[in-house]
């Protein structure tokens, strides 16, 4: 049987007469391999009849194993005459493969591919199809999601490409079923039975939290002691010092703190803390950036923030990039988020804020609530203020809701009490009770509760508790101890509390009179109007002063008062002396019982004492109070401090001037750089 005639009706695409000359051919056994090239390219083609990938794989396949053998004279005839080599068989091999290949991808059934791996040895696509192979092994597997399974896949296939993935998936699902209880117990046999288990630190972080689920000194301890050297450890004792230290600027809580817990973690974090305390470091800012600075060192310590508050209890808010939370006098976070704002802090609690919704977190960065509040206040009393979907209630400080969301306004509690307001009227909840007053009123106080004024129809009343004591018909209502003043008609009235009675004495209203009417300080006076002119008396109603003025002014301890007739100079009155003195110039304010503003006839102001002394000259263009303790004396664009207490003013000019700590101060230039000093402008 002729080669040559075979090739050549293959070359003509004459396939039936090819094919069956092919199989003659395959009869003799020193032809075969010939024989089989040609029968694998026509079952391997796909414009003819016969096309069968499988038969084309069969004769490809005998092909290449027959072909070694042949002798080389042969081989050369053929390579010369049909062009059939080795790598010519190599080449249809790789060809019926591909073929193959592209067939089962779009089947999607594994045991096409688990046929090909079989067959084609060494194709190379066969890192491919391993893939494909494995890759719907493992999305059946996922679908069961077993350890069982997963494990199967890593121990029957530890070459493949999803190694990775099945041994994630593995670890992830072995972790799930082990601890799917969710209690101590779980996650304790866990970490016992997979000491080498990836997810180790997150069983702890886990059982960690269930430990500490109360957040106490306590149950930290209790996690510490069990499990010494995991690694919740150290976050462990990083609670247990946040929590038992209340007071970072108190040295010997500090040192009790250590006595106490010799084993803590976080003992280089508190000793770094108690040098710089020693060095006495404050907060200050320069050109808008925020320092910490030693006092006794007069220096900066190493590191800048974008702002820092106040230190209160040796703690205070800083921000600096990203990052805000809480940081000690050395500058060290006690806490710390990139994803939330620090809304409100008052050890230990923080409101947090995230896209305009707010939380609650404890000082060891442990959120007590969910950020879903649309508002969210610090605890009073173990309550806070709270808000979901436009009303108001109380949750405590565990994050539990106390008070239903019901209100559409609600203040914080005040000795057990509140108000709220529904429907534009007003209640009294009360905590103890855990009742409400009905919201009835239109406006309510309990700043003097028991009794408690309210507002009808734009009047005030008063009661005590539930019972009304005076009908809301006034004007004006103001409770100072056991006395109510009451304004109705331009008459005042006075309401003995025990007495529950008004008392004869009366006065007409006069201009000011919510103010200067009450007995503020020891001596328990106030002023009162006859005729349109004033007058002065005691809480039992005898007069101290005439009603003779039109201007009368106590000083805060009604020690003195400023007395003034119609189209007659201002008198300094001794109330204890009954004696008056005339003033050389005109009184613009109270300092203290020993000193006053004045200004003269030019409008320009200074500080007098009560001997008539001038302890700043008038010639000031105004006068500003600082913390009760300083004047502000403005100098052109810069200004001078002046301390009441001593007389004693700033040598040097500045531009603004804070009290930081409520010790020292700090003085700013035009140019931001500042000068401190203490309370008695010492430079330090």
């Amino acid at each position: 049987m002729n080669t040559e005639r075979a090739y050549r009706q293959l070359s003509v695409y004459n396939y039936f007469a090819a094919k069956k000359n092919f199989y003659k051919l395959a009869r003799y056994k020193r032809k075969k391999t010939v024989a089989y090239t040609g029968l694998a390219i026509i079952y391997g083609r796909s414009d003819n009849p016969f096309t069968n990938l499988d038969s084309a794989f069969h004769y490809i396949h005998q092909a290449k194993i027959l072909y070694p053998g042949v002798p080389v004279k042969t081989k050369n005839k053929w390579k010369e005459k049909q062009g059939v080599d080795s790598l010519m068989i190599d080449s249809l091999y790789a060809s019926i493969g591909r073929k193959h290949f592209e067939q089962y991808k779009n089947t999607g059934r594994r045991e096409y591919w688990e046929k090909f791996l079989n067959e084609y040895k060494n194709h190379p696509y066969r890192d491919s199809a391993l893939y494909y192979r494995d890759k719907l092994i493992v999305d059946s597997l996922t679908v069961v999601n077993t350890p069982d399974g997963w494990k199967f896949f890593l121990e029957n296939y530890p070459e493949s490409y999803w190694k990775q993935w099945a041994e994630e998936n593995y670890y992830k699902r072995l972790y799930e079923v082990q601890t799917a209880s969710g209690t101590k117990e779980a996650f304790e046999k866990f970490l016992n039975q997979y000491p080498d288990h990836p997810w180790r630190e997150k069983a702890f972080a886990r059982l960690f939290e269930l430990y500490t689920k109360s957040q106490t000194v306590d149950s930290l301890l209790q996690f510490v002691k069990k499990f010494p050297g995991s690694p919740m450890e150290k976050e462990a004792w990083r609670r247990i010092t946040l929590l038992s230290i209340s007071d970072w600027d108190d040295v010997s809580l500090i040192h009790n703190f250590l006595r106490k817990f010799p084993d803590c973690k976080m003992k280089a974090m508190i000793g770094e803390h108690l040098y710089w305390l020693n060095k006495q470091v404050i907060a200050v800012e320069s050109r808008d950036t925020g320092y910490l600075y030693s006092i006794e060192e007069h220096k900066f310590l190493p590191g800048y923030w974008d702002n820092i508050g106040e230190f209160k209890n040796g703690t205070a808010p800083a921000r600096k990039g990203e990052t805000k939370g809480i940081i000690n006098r050395s500058g060290q976070w006690l806490l710390k988020t990139e994803e939330l704002e620090i809304d409100d802090y008052e050890w230990p609690f923080l409101v947090v804020k995230k896209d305009e919704k707010y939380g609650l977190m404890d000082i060891t960065g442990k959120l007590i609530t969910e950020i879903d509040y649309e508002d969210l206040y610090l605890p009073q009393e173990g309550w806070c203020v709270a808000a979901k979907n436009g009303k108001y209630g109380y949750i405590d400080t565990l994050g539990r809701e106390m008070v239903a969301f019901i209100f559409d306004n609600l203040s914080d509690l005040k000795n057990g009490r509140a108000v709220f307001e529904m429907n534009n009227k007003m209640g009294i909840f009360d905590k103890q009770q855990k009742n409400f007053h009905p919201p009835a009123y239109d406006w309510i106080n309990i700043d003097h509760y028991p009794f408690i004024k309210f507002k009808e129809d734009d009047r005030l009343g008063l009661m005590y508790k539930h019972d009304t004591l005076l009908p809301a018909r006034y004007n004006y209502i103001d409770i100072l101890d056991s006395m109510v003043i009451v304004e109705i008609n331009d008459t005042i009235y006075f309401y003995h509390l025990k007495k529950r009675k008004f008392e004869d004495f009366v006065s007409e209203k006069y201009a000011g009179f919510q103010y200067l009417i009450k007995p503020e300080g020891k001596a328990g006076l106030f002023v009162f109007s006859k005729n349109n002119k004033l007058g002065m008396a005691d809480v039992n109603f005898r007069q101290i002063i005439k009603p003779d003025y039109v201007l009368m002014i106590p000083s805060p301890e009604r020690n003195y008062v400023i007395l003034q007739k119609k189209g007659a100079p201002m008198m300094l009155y001794d109330i204890h002396q009954k004696q008056s003195k005339p003033l050389k110039l005109n009184f613009a304010g109270w300092i203290n019982d020993t000193l006053m503003i004045v200004k003269n006839n030019k409008e320009k102001y200074g500080v007098m004492h009560m001997n008539a002394e001038m302890v700043v000259p008038d010639t000031c263009q105004k006068l500003e109070p600082m913390q009760k303790e300083y004047l502000i004396i403005p100098e052109g664009e810069r200004m001078r401090l002046y301390k009441i207490s001593t007389g004693k003013l700033t040598p040097f000019l500045f531009k603004e001037v804070k009290l930081i700590e409520g010790k020292y101060l700090i003085f700013y230039d035009r140019k931001g750089e500042f000068y401190l000093t203490d309370k008695n402008f010492n430079k330090l």
